[in-house]
């Protein structure tokens, strides 16, 4: 909502000096006249005396220099409502500016081009002092500490945190705040722009502390960058940081735990990349089985360590097919004899790229197969020692690579020897 009396305070200014006297008449001063205004704090970044949080910026020395020389002709101060005027201008063409010492290192006025001073007459110039406004990559680019505005679209929201994205870099807002209510489920696809301290999140650059204002909500969001999981996990070395992706036919190699977390470890051959398993993950399979395959979109975060990226946990995982590429075809004809010290289980290996051979018991108070042991790619035989002679068992095997395991075997089942 605007700032009716702010806004009609500095915009009326240049009337209060419009050089009348009571009975309306024209004061003369010839090839003369003047510059009115007001000057303020633009808190939202618009340019527009309009916010509510919009304030007069009081005792700073309003400056008209020559666009020529560079020199300071006039000069004067504002009062306590941010209202100047400058009598007495001789006519010609100025360039309006603040004194610079007023504004220090983070704020700046905005630049306001030339004004012409025409004879008995005022010209209003209203300047608005903010924040500077920075691209994403030029906000990523800049030391800790420094307040900026950066505008972009909302690729992804989460907590108190979003996504910012433009020209094909991104950056966390975080900590974020509204001047007005606003549902963080609904940001993504808004285009908006954040006032932000730049800070550090593992080691890349964030803009903390933040406030957004949306400024249109474009709904659809641009297709994310598709990269191998590999290269996802790398994050191009920082440039993808915060960036939305999406990898593709990668395989759930494993589900893992580590530093608290639960994460789903996709490879499509090129290497690994960690999922967080969070609330906002959307899948459509009622069960993660190493060995799905599935197409995976999200935002990078930089992993605890800040030297690897996770793909955030707010991903949509696509359900591709069921059956790996990489998944080692399952051997058969599985057999078992009873020998002098155990049980020999038996195999035929049909798979060409397994590491090793996984073997899997159930008996007496077991009732699920378990695994009990591994041995190398190649190998068709083990001898399980622990077998009880007075317990059935049955046995399987998986051949298992680095990446996903085969199914199971045919069971075998061996009785328990049985003693007169």
């Amino acid at each position: 909502m605007r700032n009716l009396s702010l806004y009609a305070l500095l915009l009326g200014a240049a009337a209060l000096a419009s050089g009348c006297d009571s009975s309306g008449s024209v004061l003369e001063v010839d090839a003369t006249g003047s510059v009115a205004g007001g000057v303020y704090r633009d808190l939202n970044g618009n340019g527009v005396p309009d916010s509510p949080t919009d304030q007069p910026f009081r005792n700073v020395e309003v400056r008209l220099v020559s666009p020529g020389s560079g020199a300071v002709v006039a000069r004067a101060t504002t009062d306590t409502a941010g209202v100047y005027t400058i009598r007495d201008v001789p006519v010609g063409r100025y360039r309006v500016t603040l004194d610079p010492a007023r504004l220090g290192d983070s704020l700046q006025a905005a630049p306001l081009g030339e004004v012409t001073v025409v004879p008995d007459s005022t010209v209003s110039a209203v300047v608005p002092v903010s924040f500077p406004r920075m691209t994403v990559a030029e906000a990523r680019a800049l030391p800790a500490g420094r307040r900026v505005f950066v505008e972009g679209l909302v690729v992804a929201a989460y907590g108190d945190t979003a996504h910012i994205a433009s020209g094909g870099r991104a950056i966390r807002a975080t900590r974020l705040q509204s001047p007005t209510s606003i549902d963080l489920g609904s940001l993504p696809g808004d285009s908006v722009r954040v006032l932000g301290t730049t800070g550090r999140f593992r080691g890349q650059p964030i803009l903390d502390n933040a406030t957004l204002f949306v400024l249109n909500s474009i709904i659809s969001l641009p297709a994310p960058s598709v990269l191998s999981t590999a290269a996802a996990a790398a994050g191009g070395g920082g440039t993808l940081d915060a960036v939305q992706v999406q990898v593709r036919n990668a395989t759930l190699v494993d589900t893992v735990n580590a530093d608290g977390r639960s994460f789903l470890r996709l490879d499509d051959g090129s290497g690994p990349v960690d999922i967080p398993i969070g609330t906002g993950i959307a899948f459509g399979a009622s069960r993660f089985i190493p060995g799905l395959v599935l197409h995976a979109t999200g935002v990078l975060v930089p992993s605890t360590g800040g030297t690897s990226w996770w793909v955030r946990p707010n991903a949509t995982l696509e359900l591709v097919g069921e059956d790996s590429p990489f998944r080692p075809a399952a051997p058969t004809a599985t057999a078992a004899v009873r020998v002098p010290g155990g049980v020999r289980v038996t195999w035929a290996d049909n798979s060409a790229n397994e590491t090793e051979f996984r073997i899997e018991r159930r008996g007496g108070s077991v009732s699920s197969p378990v695994e009990i042991a591994r041995v190398g790619a190649g190998v068709r035989e083990y001898v399980d020692i622990s077998a009880a002679l007075n317990t059935a068992y049955g046995y399987q095997v998986r051949a298992c690579n680095n990446k996903v395991c085969s199914a199971p075997s045919p069971e075998v089942v061996i009785p328990p020897v049985v003693t007169p």
